[in-house]
């Protein structure tokens, strides 16, 4: 919530009723978002495990009867 905060939080305050400023407000007591430097590298590391979450799929999905007569192989091999 740290960039939802950053980029759009003047604008919530500006044209947000009561309640949803007050909802923004009681988020961040809550849960208070990375700002700054701390921002960008927890962006840097959702950016890392999306692109490796991306590349486990891509392969997956290639090499899905592959994996799959491994996985019964190794069960029926027990």
């Amino acid at each position: 919530m740290g960039e939802v905060k950053a980029m759009i939080s003047p604008d919530i305050h500006q044209y947000g009723s009561a309640e949803l400023n007050t909802i923004f407000e009681e988020y961040y007591r809550q849960f208070p978002p990375y700002e700054g430097a701390e921002l960008l590298t927890m962006l840097a590391q959702r950016t890392h495990c999306a692109r490796a979450c991306a590349k486990w799929a891509a392969f997956y999905a290639s090499n899905n009867r592959a994996i799959y007569s491994l996985q019964c192989a190794r069960h029926f091999n027990e």
